[in-house]
């Protein structure tokens, strides 16, 4: 009966990766592994992962369009891309450097796709100019 409605309170794939992650630390603890250095290291590779997920914001959302958004979010993905060699490599104050500007980048991306949305709704619903395409 507990099975069943903690199943349902929280689907099926919560309760996949909790089991996985129950069986990894069993694991661990098994090999004689340190829990806190690969949690901490786990938690160290999110944060430069999301970094690169953010950096991909401008482009995905600018699309294809004439827009400035989409070369300066390539430009955050690509210093998000050189945080996990650098960090790997040791070198953490470059990795530090280069999500720093990964994330100026794609901050600046976003500001200006948001504008080039905003600015073509303003073509398109005040102005008509969709109406003669």
């Amino acid at each position: 009966f507990f099975a069943k409605s903690l199943l349902k309170a929280l689907g099926v794939p919560r309760m996949i990766i909790t089991c996985f992650f129950m069986l990894l630390c069993v694991l661990a603890v098994i090999y004689d592994l340190s829990l806190t250095t690969l949690l901490s290291n786990a938690v160290v590779r999110m944060a430069m992962n999301s970094v690169l997920v953010l950096a991909m914001l401008p482009g995905i959302q600018c699309g294809i369009g004439l827009n400035l958004g989409l070369p300066l979010g390539i430009v955050g993905i690509v210093n998000a891309a050189k945080v996990n060699s650098l960090y790997s490599a040791g070198k953490y104050d470059e990795a530090l450097r280069a999500s720093n500007e990964a994330g100026k980048w794609t901050k600046i991306g976003a500001g200006i796709g948001v504008i080039g949305i905003v600015l073509y709704i303003i073509f398109v619903v005040i102005v008509g100019v969709g109406s003669a395409l």
